[in-house]
C-alpha cells in the first residue's frame, strides 16, 4: 500500500531572518525548520535577498525585492514604526512588497498544497491577490496573524473588508492568543471560535543553567520602540543600585535610550545580538522584564523573548497587555500594568528578597513553557489541516 505523499507548503511573510536583518521573524524560520524535521517541504517568499542564513538552505528562498540593495523600510523594524517615521516610503514599500510577493507566488505557488501567510498585511494580501489572479487555484490558504497586522487592519480605511475577506478565504486562521483572536475576529466581523491560538513556537532546549548568585540582574530583549516601555525602568535602577539592567536589541529608541540612562553605571546596552546568543544571556539573568507602555495605543501578540525565557527557566515580570496575560500569572512571575514602574519596582523587589519563589517561578514556567516546542505546535498546526 503506497503511503500518501506529504503536502508542500510555501510560507509567505514580511519578516524573516536574511543577511541584513539576522533578527527579523525568527520564530518564523523555527517553525518552518520544525516542519522540516517531519518532512515537509517548505518553501518561503520574503524580502531581501535570497540568501543563505543561520544553515537555511538557500533554494528554499524566495526574495521580493522591494528596493535595489535593499528589503525595505519595515523588515527591520516593523510597518508601524516604518510608516510612523515616514508614511511616504513605507506605503510605497508595502504596495512594492505586495506586488513582489503576489507574481513571486504566481511563480512558485502553483507547486504547492498549501499558502501560508504570516501576517496578513502584506503577505495575506498578497495570498488574495495570487487567488484573485488565479481562479482555478487549489492551494488552501493558512493565515497567521500575529499583532501589527491586526493593529494596522484596524486602522487601514479597508482593513474591515480585508479582514473578512481573508478570513473567509482561509481554511485555517492562527493568533498567538485569544486577545488577538478575539480582535481580529471583532474587525472581521466573524465568529472568534472559528480562530485557532497558536504560536508558532520555540526551540525548547534540553537543559537549563540554574540562575545565578548575587544581585538581581534584570534582562530585556526586543525591539527598542516606544511599546517597549523600557524607559520606566530607569528610575528603578536609580534606585536600586545594586540591581543591573542589560538591555538586548536595537531599534528607533535606543539613542534616546541610551541618552536617558546615561548616569546608570548599571544599565547596559548590548544593541542587538545573534539570535543564538540570547540562551547565553538568559543564563546571566534572574528574570525578565517586559514593562510595556501606557502611551501605546499597541499591545502585545504573545512575545517570543517571553516564551524563550520561560523554557530558559526564568521569572518574569511583564505588562499585561495583549496575549501575555494569557501565560503569566503568579506561579511563573507577576504581571503589571503597561507602564507601571511602581508595580514592576514592587515585583522585582519581591521576586529579589524571595529567591526560593525566584526559584520556583522559573521552574513552573519551564514547565508551562512546554507546550510552545516548535514540534509540538507544527504538530498541532498539522492535526488542524
Amino acid at each position: 500500500m503506497k503511503r500518501s505523499k506529504k503536502p508542500r507548503f510555501t510560507l509567505v511573510t514580511s519578516s524573516y531572518p536574511a543577511f541584513m536583518a539576522p533578527h527579523a521573524g525568527c520564530f518564523v524560520q523555527t517553525h518552518v525548520r520544525a516542519l522540516k524535521r517531519q518532512g515537509y517541504q517548505v518553501e518561503v517568499i520574503r524580502p531581501g535577498p535570497a540568501d543563505p542564513v543561520q544553515e537555511e538552505p538557500a533554494d528554499t528562498i524566495h526574495q521580493v525585492p522591494i528596493r535595489r540593495n535593499n528589503p525595505g523600510s519595515f523588515l527591520r523594524q516593523g510597518f508601524p514604526e516604518a510608516f510612523a517615521r515616514n508614511p511616504i516610503r513605507a506605503s510605497w514599500d508595502f504596495v512594492r512588497c505586495v506586488r513582489g510577493m503576489t507574481r513571486t507566488l504566481a511563480r512558485v505557488g502553483p507547486s504547492s498544497d498549501w499558502l501560508m501567510a504570516h501576517w496578513a498585511v502584506p503577505a495575506g494580501l498578497a495570498c488574495l491577490g495570487y487567488f484573485r489572479k488565479t481562479p482555478g487555484a487549489s492551494q488552501k490558504l493558512i493565515t497567521w496573524v500575529h499583532s501589527s497586522d491586526v493593529y494596522a487592519l484596524e486602522r487601514l480605511p479597508a482593513g474591515s473588508v480585508l479582514a473578512r475577506n481573508l478570513v473567509r478565504r482561509s481554511h485555517l486562521v492562527l493568533a498567538p492568543s485569544r486577545a488577538i483572536a478575539d480582535r481580529l475576529a471583532h474587525r472581521a466581523k466573524v465568529d472568534p471560535d472559528g480562530i485557532h491560538v497558536l504560536h508558532p513556537g520555540i526551540e525548547y532546549p534540553d537543559t537549563v543553567t540554574p540562575i545565578p548568585d548575587g544581585p538581581l540582574q534584570i534582562l530585556f530583549v526586543g525591539r527598542l520602540e516606544a511599546i517597549k516601555g523600557v524607559d520606566g525602568l530607569f528610575e528603578l535602577l536609580r534606585q536600586h543600585t545594586d540591581w543591573r539592567l542589560v538591555v538586548v536589541g536595537d531599534g528607533t529608541e535606543r539613542c534616546r535610550l541610551e541618552q536617558a540612562a546615561a548616569d546608570l553605571d548599571n544599565v547596559v546596552f548590548l544593541g542587538a545580538v545573534p539570535p543564538e546568543r540570547i540562551p547565553e544571556h538568559l543564563a546571566c539573568a534572574h528574570v525578565l522584564v517586559l514593562p510595556g507602555s501606557a502611551r501605546s495605543r499597541r499591545t502585545e501578540g504573545l512575545p517570543t523573548v517571553l516564551l524563550e525565557a520561560m523554557a530558559a527557566g526564568r521569572a518574569v515580570v511583564a505588562a499585561d497587555t495583549g496575549g501575555v496575560g494569557e501565560l503569566v500569572d503568579t506561579r511563573v512571575g507577576m504581571l503589571v500594568e503597561p507602564g507601571n514602574s511602581h508595580q514592576m519596582n514592587d515585583a522585582l523587589e519581591q521576586l529579589d528578597g524571595d529567591r526560593e519563589r525566584l526559584r520556583a517561578c522559573g521552574h513552573a514556567a519551564r514547565t508551562r513553557a512546554q507546550n510552545y516546542a516548535a514540534d509540538h505546535v507544527a504538530t498541532q498546526m498539522l492535526g488542524y489541516l
